[in-house]
C-alpha cells in the first residue's frame, strides 16, 4: 500500500526571495527614523512611533533574511544593506530621543556626596 500524494491545491503559490512587503516596511521606519533626525524640536509621542515601527521593521527583515536568503541573491544583498541602514538609522534617533539629565552645577554633586558620607 503506497501512501497517497498530498492534495495541493490549484491556487497555491511559490515564494521566491524576499517578499516586497518587508522591503516597504524597512523603507518606512527608516524614512520615519532619518525624518526625527532632521526635525528641529522632537516629542516623546514620535519618538515612540518611530521605535515602534523600527523594532517591528528590524523584526520583519531578520526573520526573512533568516528565512528566505539560503542563497546570495540580489534581494538577500539588498536587505541586508536596507538592515544596515535602517539600524543606524534608528539607533541615531533612539539616541537624539533619549532624555538628557538635567544640568547639574558642582556644588549641586559635592551636596549629594556630602550627605553620602
Amino acid at each position: 500500500m503506497s501512501p497517497e500524494p498530498p492534495d495541493f491545491s490549484e491556487e497555491g503559490f511559490v515564494v521566491a526571495g524576499v517578499p516586497l512587503e518587508v522591503f516597504e516596511e524597512g523603507l518606512k521606519a527608516r524614512r520615519s527614523a532619518r525624518r526625527l533626525l532632521k526635525a528641529k524640536e522632537i516629542d516623546a509621542e514620535s519618538c515612540q512611533a518611530t521605535r515602534v515601527m523600527c523594532e517591528g521593521a528590524f523584526k520583519s527583515m531578520r526573520n526573512s533574511f533568516l528565512v528566505d536568503c539560503r542563497e546570495q541573491t540580489h534581494r538577500c544583498n539588498r536587505l541586508r544593506d536596507l538592515m544596515e541602514e535602517c539600524q543606524s538609522a534608528c539607533e541615531a534617533a533612539f539616541a537624539r530621543c533619549r532624555t538628557k539629565p538635567p544640568p547639574a552645577a558642582v556644588w549641586q554633586k559635592v551636596q549629594e556626596l556630602r550627605g553620602q558620607w
